[in-house]
């Protein structure tokens, strides 16, 4: 996720190295058996992602999450 937004210029080289740390630490919680700790891993470097870029959609990014 980190490399992907990166080179679509979402976020930049601090921000990608920031959520790859949080991508590792979910691989090695999920290696340990603590999937609750993985799966909090991968939504903090999604939240990270979707705030750093703007507030794009996870799903699409194209559009802006209005979050009215």
């Amino acid at each position: 996720m980190g490399m992907f937004s990166f080179n679509l210029g979402l976020i930049d080289w601090q921000e990608r190295i920031e959520i790859e740390g949080y991508i590792l630490q979910g691989l090695l919680d999920i290696n340990s058996g603590k999937m609750a700790n993985a799966r909090d891993q991968f939504y903090n470097a999604l939240n990270n992602i979707i705030e750093y870029a703007g507030g794009v959609s996870a799903y699409n990014i194209r559009q802006i999450v209005d979050d009215d």
